[in-house]
């Protein structure tokens, strides 16, 4: 879920009926990042910033990352 200038939006990972099971949130400012599986690609880091939800690949081969303890650096 989302709230902006009095909008609130929501998201699905994993469109239909199964959880993404979203874990390890971490707020960065306006963005928000976290651990998540979409069914098809398996747990990845996702970052929502200003309405965009976007899947972070950083395994780039398609494979599951798992991403634990998120922290922001820098």
């Amino acid at each position: 879920w989302s709230y902006a200038a009095g909008n609130l939006q929501k998201y699905d990972v994993a469109p239909g009926t199964a959880s993404s099971s979203p874990t390890d949130l971490y707020a960065d400012g306006d963005r928000l990042l976290f651990s998540a599986t979409d069914g098809i690609y398996g747990r990845e880091l996702w970052s929502l910033q200003g309405g965009v939800l976007a899947r972070l690949d950083i395994n780039g081969a398609g494979g599951n990352y798992h991403p634990e303890d998120i922290t922001v650096w820098g």
